[in-house]
């Protein structure tokens, strides 16, 4: 008898429908809410992957880029190396040494075109052999 006593005077007897209806909108909304987080999450999930996604290619447009330029850079550096090889017989021909070849014109242009061919024919066979070696 203690106990029906004790359930009227804190109303548990008094509204049981209510509770029911009051919970059942709880749980409705708990639900819409937890479809919405999860629709949200879904969002930010692909949002990430698009991003990560990104920046893969991001990352492997610079590694194309970097590739080019390291092409260039070893084009430039062979290119140096025989101009180099063609300045540094300029250089001795213009020490103050006589020999007697340096007051000959044809000797002038012999030299000359001898250095600017094996310059030329220097970096293209430097050229073909890194292409060779599929380097470039």
């Amino acid at each position: 008898p203690h106990a029906e006593d004790a359930a009227g005077v804190f109303g548990e007897e008094l509204f049981p429908h209510q509770e029911d209806s009051d919970l059942q909108v709880v749980e409705d909304l708990l639900e819409t809410y937890f479809a919405h987080i999860d629709s949200t999450y879904a969002e930010l999930d692909a949002i990430d992957q698009f991003i990560n996604d990104t920046e893969d290619f991001v990352n492997i447009q610079l590694d194309v880029t970097r590739n080019q330029l390291q092409k260039f850079e070893v084009t430039l550096t062979s290119a140096t190396l025989f101009v180099s090889m063609y300045s540094m017989v300029g250089g001795i021909y213009g020490m103050n040494l006589r020999n007697g070849a340096e007051s000959s014109h044809a000797t002038f242009v012999l030299v000359n075109a001898l250095c600017a061919t094996g310059a030329v024919v220097g970096f293209a066979v430097v050229m073909l052999y890194i292409r060779s070696k599929k380097w470039m």
